[in-house]
């Protein structure tokens, strides 16, 4: 059985996890958000790619240039042709944790 103890441990870590995936992903928004709007539009998506730095933590994420753009008409709840910074954080940090979900979202 999992003590109390363990328990607790196991939250903090989870909860660090989170903070951490947060703290990564806004960053990437962050470098992505060219001209400091706080929204991600498509064209600034298509030009980051540009920068090698930002291919480099798209494929960490397993993510390739065409499945990044398709990934941004699936995030744009809004459909205002543009990502918060929640969309952007939210739609990421599931394709992160579950990159099999990608797949799913594409047949879908």
């Amino acid at each position: 059985t999992i003590s109390k103890e363990d328990e607790e441990t196991q939250l903090r870590e989870k909860r660090d996890a989170e903070r951490k995936t947060f703290e990564e992903l806004k960053g990437l928004f962050d470098a992505l958000d060219a001209d400091g709007s706080g929204e991600l539009s498509a064209q600034e998506l298509d030009e980051s790619f540009d920068d090698p730095t930002v291919q480099t933590k798209f494929e960490l994420l397993d993510l390739s240039k065409d499945k990044v753009r398709d990934l941004f008409d699936l995030l744009d709840i809004t459909n205002d042709g543009s990502l918060s910074l929640e969309e952007f954080v939210e739609g990421l940090t599931k394709v992160k944790n579950d990159v099999k979900s990608w797949d799913l979202l594409v047949v879908s």
